[in-house]
């Protein structure tokens, strides 16, 4: 569900609390994660 129009899906988690649940989800969505970006050096 979207927070407002021509954003991009989100996942909404209610129970926080539930360290397994959070687990699990990132675990499971993990390779669909984009890569981090790299910082830039100054």
């Amino acid at each position: 569900m979207p927070p407002y129009k021509g954003a991009k899906d989100l996942v909404l988690v209610d129970d926080i609390d539930n360290k397994e649940l959070l687990c699990s989800m990132v675990q499971e969505m993990y390779d669909e994660l984009p890569a981090m970006k790299s910082k830039k050096k100054k």
